[in-house]
């Protein structure tokens, strides 16, 4: 993917390690998703954010997670460097961690290998955090 072709760049963080950088990311064309009955675009929109890995040493920008329903900040890595946690939208239907009423849907914390395999939900939640 050319960078050229990414609207906004919202999130990036540092691997323990500093050879790699977790990088959210969406396309120009294609930022949120259709309204869903849900209310004004600021408010009820789902942002369709990518995730991707940025090769300090090479400037490959590799995405690994590019998933229909998008991604929401923020991002972390965990400690040893192989995975990046980050928030999704739980489905529709699932009332655990609504904002704003019934208006949005909730979120839940995901981990992926930075090498974009193994994706899996760690908890509900807005913010993932390794400490």
């Amino acid at each position: 993917m050319r960078v050229q072709n990414i609207a906004t760049l919202n999130k990036a963080r540092y691997s323990p390690n500093g050879k790699f950088i977790a990088v959210e990311f969406a396309d120009r064309d294609k930022m949120y998703a259709p309204n869903d009955n849900e209310f004004e675009r600021s408010n009820g929109m789902r942002y369709l954010g990518k995730l991707a890995v940025l090769d300090v040493a090479t400037g490959r920008f590799s995405t690994i997670m590019d998933d229909s329903d998008g991604l929401r900040g923020p991002i972390c890595w965990s400690p040893d460097g192989e995975e990046v946690l980050f928030s999704r939208y739980l489905a529709n239907g699932d009332d655990r961690e609504k904002l704003a009423g019934k208006k949005q849907l909730g979120l839940a914390i995901w981990a992926i290998g930075k090498d974009g395999r193994n994706p899996h939900m760690i908890t509900t939640g807005w913010s993932p955090d390794w400490r």
